[in-house]
């Protein structure tokens, strides 16, 4: 795949970035010093940058997430309460994401507060994690339920929010080598500092196969962040390029196990992800943003297709598709503190260009092109009536080009009822616009799609028991309307589908002994009704995970993790329904700090060997061991 580059924008982006820029010189005043930092404000739940609506974002950080040692980035999200993240054949297979029961393409995935979605794609605009190191994260922050009125289109479901590493003053250096073809090799070098101005630079290279799927994957990424303070003033920059390849059999053809044809599919994908960020102090109680940001992602897949089958007596014909997205996004907001209340309100403009060149064998090609412009309008606030007692909300407007304006907000509360124990319950609704490729594909597109929308109420309690220990469980129903579904019939896409979905999330965290033991436990579970009647693939409606954490001296550190999946349905073209049998999964870690600047981790991925199917004949990996060595300086 040629090489893209950044500059190679629409007009569109040459305006958002030049006013950014003027923006910038023009606010920044003359001859200020060096004072205490503005902190990077990265949105998940909230733009309010002292809200306690954060509190609905569950988060994994820096050192939870070395201490387990993951693989991937879809190891580590799936030691989150609330998700299911079936990615089969391991990294060389297309990932795919379901908070709470949703659909992949109902949670919006952002790179250090960038959205990656990708509505070109034939999964309705979902985020397949391919392009992430997991080396080159800093934290990982999930929330659960609707949020458009803070994202707009897209967050039916929930929002997963990848912070990448920040720079600082020195360099480190780390390799790690596997079984079954695994290796691993992550750079990262910055100069500078937190309080003033620094700049780093990380690049990482991923091989790793999984024989018993015949799933391959190759990784290259190179990250560029940066930040500069001034008094009362920030910058911050990033830039992240990847480029990767993929093979694994076809979705639905049955995997390594059953598949006719024994040809896989390959992919190629390149992608660019970049914003830059000021903001200014006005006075004590007011700040001043704006954001620009891009994301360009091009993609090249071949497929022999599937060999016909009980579901699908013709099966799928060979294909080829090459796509290209692009999403520019500008974001200006300002935040003002008055007395109890805590306000934002903001502006966004977006544009998105997808276009996909496809041929279909026996049917030609099977091209489209299709813009998306949408100007939106919000607010947030947050008030404290009392000390025990607050309550915020939001409200949002989207218009999109050629559609109505789309109204959604979310209102919650939360009363402590004791220093340690108190409830939190909200309401929030989303909409989510009908991907490019459901509306545009010569084969199955419509052109009528209506937006597909969702109402959530949730009730929660939180407690914290000191010593360590806390607890926090939340029950929610979520009710969506108009979904997409493919037409047999009409052989197109259509809205018919209505999903009510309720459950619980439980999440425990517990430490002692100076948190030299450490425990972590989950548990949630999710009901699915769909009308018309069906069954939704690779949804369990129960799972379970734990991690046990043991620190015998400063210097070692031990991790033993667990999970359970429920039974999920699933289907294929050679199986059109089957029941994939619940299986549970350990994976072990240790790492032993030689000196300051020499760590070693020792990684044993599903220690117990377990034979488990992600999706009909397509087995996992197996138990893999792997040594990795960091140097720092």
């Amino acid at each position: 795949m040629s090489p893209s580059s950044p500059l190679r924008c629409q007009p569109l982006a040459g305006f958002l970035g030049r006013t950014m820029v003027l923006a910038v010189v023009a606010t920044v005043p003359d001859g200020l010093a060096t004072a205490a930092p503005l902190e990077e404000v990265v949105v998940t739940a909230s733009r309010l940058s002292q809200s306690n609506a954060e509190r609905a974002a569950t988060h994994l950080d820096s050192a939870a997430i070395q201490q387990l040692a993951p693989a991937t980035i879809t190891d580590a999200v799936q030691q989150l309460p609330g998700v299911y993240l079936s990615q089969p054949g391991g990294s060389g297979g297309v990932a795919a994401l379901s908070i709470r029961g949703g659909e992949s393409n109902f949670a919006t995935v952002l790179v250090d507060g960038v959205q990656v979605n990708d509505p070109t794609n034939t999964r309705g605009g979902s985020y397949d994690f391919s392009t992430l190191d997991v080396s080159d994260v800093e934290r990982i922050e999930l929330l659960r339920g609707p949020a458009a009125a803070v994202h707009g289109s897209d967050a039916l479901s929930g929002v997963l929010n990848i912070i990448t590493r920040r720079p600082t003053d020195g360099g480190r250096i780390s390799l790690a080598v596997g079984e079954r073809g695994y290796r691993h090799t992550n750079f990262g070098l910055g100069s500078g500092s937190e309080k003033t101005a620094a700049i780093g630079l990380f690049a990482s290279r991923v091989r790793d196969r999984n024989p018993a799927a015949e799933t391959s994957f190759d990784a290259d990424t190179l990250r560029v962040t940066g930040h500069r303070h001034w008094r009362d003033a920030r910058i911050d920059g990033h830039l992240s390029i990847a480029d990767v390849e993929q093979q694994s059999y076809p979705e639905d053809s049955g995997g390594s196990d059953l598949a006719v044809l024994r040809q896989r599919d390959e992919r190629a994908a390149e992608e660019w992800v970049g914003s830059l960020a000021y903001q200014w102090r006005v006075s004590a109680d007011t700040v001043l943003r704006a954001r620009a940001s891009l994301l360009r992602r091009e993609e090249q897949a071949d497929s022999p297709g599937i060999a016909p089958g009980p579901r699908s007596p013709f099966g799928v014909p060979a294909n080829q598709f090459d796509t290209r997205f692009d999403r520019y996004e500008a974001t200006a907001t300002a935040e003002h503190q008055l007395d109890t209340l805590h306000v934002v309100a903001g502006v966004q403009l977006q544009r998105e260009d997808g276009r996909s060149d496809g041929l279909v064998q026996f049917v030609g090609p099977a091209n489209f092109s299709l813009s998306r412009d949408t100007a939106s309008v919000f607010v947030e606030a947050l008030t404290e009536l009392g000390s025990n007692f607050s309550i915020g909300g939001g409200v949002r407007l989207d218009k999109p080009d050629g559609e109505t304006t789309e109204t959604t907000f979310n209102v919650s509360a939360d009363v402590a009822l004791t220093e340690q124990l108190s409830i939190f319950a909200g309401v929030a609704t989303g909409f989510k616009l009908p991907s490019f490729f459901a509306l545009a594909s010569p084969l199955v597109g419509n052109s009528n799609l209506e937006p597909e929308t969702v109402r959530n109420i949730e009730v929660g309690v939180r407690a914290g028991l000191g010593n360590g220990f806390e607890l926090e469980v939340a029950g929610f129903r979520s009710g969506y309307r108009d979904l997409i579904d493919f037409d047999a019939a009409t052989f197109t896409n259509v809205n018919r589908s209505q999903a009510t979905m309720r459950g619980a999330d439980l999440s425990i965290h517990a430490s002692a002994w100076q948190d030299r033991l450490r425990v972590r436990f989950f548990a949630s579970y999710v009901d699915i009704d769909l009308k018309p009647e069906g069954r939704l693939r690779q949804r369990p409606d129960w799972r379970f995970g734990s991690s046990l954490g043991f620190a015998p001296t400063d210097a070692t550190d031990v991790n033993l993790r667990w999970q359970r999946n429920a039974e999920r349905f699933d289907s294929s073209v050679p199986v059109p329904a089957s029941t994939l049998d619940a299986y549970e999964r350990i994976d072990l870690s240790a790492r032993w700090q030689v000196t300051p600047e020499l760590r070693l981790t020792l990684a044993v991925d599903n220690l117990a060997d377990d034979r488990y199917f992600d999706a009909i004949g397509v087995p996992s990996l197996g138990r893999r061991a792997r040594l990795g060595v960091e140097f720092t300086w």
